[in-house]
């Protein structure tokens, strides 16, 4: 879950990760040891959702810097319009549910 992932990304000295982390942990005055409890489970999910924010805007902007340069291989404008798409089909999709 968000806690084990927010763990590794620390420990392997991913800044942005350790950044949020030790700013939420100063802020709570409180030690990295916290982040085992239920404390760091509940500060785990809103912590990654701040970088997962900050991520996307990231992914979106470099999705629109290659559309508007011609790099095509994940928006084909020929296949926007859902009258040119089949009539069935399957994807792949992720998610984490309990």
């Amino acid at each position: 879950g968000p806690l084990a992932r927010m763990l590794v990304a620390y420990a392997s000295g991913r800044t942005e990760v350790q950044d949020v982390v030790n700013d939420a942990l100063g802020r709570l005055k409180a030690p990295v040891t916290a982040l085992f409890s239920t404390l760091g489970r509940t500060a785990a999910r809103g912590l990654e959702t701040q970088l997962v924010v900050h991520w996307m805007q990231e992914f979106y902007d470099s999705l629109i810097t290659n559309i508007k340069s011609g790099v095509t291989s994940t928006f084909t404008r020929e296949r926007w319009d859902p009258s040119t798409w089949p009539a069935s089909a399957a994807g792949v999709g992720l998610t984490e549910a309990p």
